[in-house]
Order: structure tokens, then C-alpha cells, then sequence
């Protein structure tokens, strides 16, 4: 910890003004875990607006047009969660830090490999690790 910080009872590093420094790689992780989101939202608009092209074309059947709404729906359930874990790592929760790491475990081997790498990284360097202790 650099200059001016001081330790709080509970262990977060904070600032003298109270305002939290985050170290470098965690604001990369940060921004890889936002972009992912993002990413799930396009993806679900597009499979909804694809999905409303077939139906009004009729060449989907209504199973299959149900069927990119629940995936649809998925995709904007899991962006609203990848958007909670980041909220709680912004706050140095202990168990948003744990679901980072497992979310960027399970981009590894898809399509979301960059991210899963750089997030996984900036999660479990040494100065990111030190504000997520628990104590």
C-alpha cells in the first residue's frame, strides 16, 4: 500500500478522504467483465430481432421462436448477473470475487477466452488479492 492509505478494522484499503483506489489490474478485470456483459445483451437483442424476422417471414415455427426467447431471456439474466459480481467487487465483497474468478474460469474455454484470461489475471494478482482477504 502506497502513501496515504490507511487500513480499516475490517481490512479495505481506503484512502484518507475515503475514496477507493482500485489497483490496475482489477479495473482491467473490471472492464473485461463489463464488456462481456455488454456482449450478452447484443447477443440477445440480435437473437430477438433475428427471432422477430423469422416470425414475420413464417419460416420459424413457434417452438422455435419461444424457444430464442428463453435464450434470449438467459442471455439478459446472465449480463444482469455478471453486472452484480462487478458491483460486489467494486465494494471488496469476498464472495464477488470468488463468483469473478469462477465466471472468468468458465470463459476460458469458449468463445470469451481473452476475457476470461485478462479477468482471471487482473482477479488473482497479488494487489487485488490483498483487498479481497478475508479475515
Amino acid at each position: 500500500m502506497g502513501p496515504g492509505y490507511k487500513v480499516l478494522h475490517y481490512g479495505l484499503p481506503r484512502r484518507t478522504n475515503e475514496m477507493v483506489v482500485l489497483p490496475r489490474p482489477l479495473r482491467l478485470s473490471i472492464a473485461c467483465l463489463h464488456v462481456s456483459a455488454v456482449l450478452y445483451v447484443v447477443f440477445a437483442i440480435s437473437l430477438i430481432v433475428f427471432s422477430f424476422l423469422a416470425k414475420s417471414k413464417s419460416t420459424a415455427s413457434d417452438e422455435q421462436i419461444f424457444i430464442s426467447y428463453c435464450v434470449s431471456f438467459f442471455f439478459f439474466a446472465i449480463a444482469v448477473i455478471v453486472e452484480i459480481i462487478i458491483h460486489g467487487i467494486k465494494r471488496f465483497k469476498h464472495w464477488a470475487w470468488v463468483a469473478g474468478i469462477i465466471l472468468c474460469v468458465v470463459y476460458i474455454p469458449g468463445i470469451l477466452i481473452i476475457f476470461g484470461i485478462i479477468g482471471l489475471r487482473g482477479l488473482l494478482a497479488m494487489e487485488s488479492r490483498v483487498l479481497f482477504q478475508r479475515i
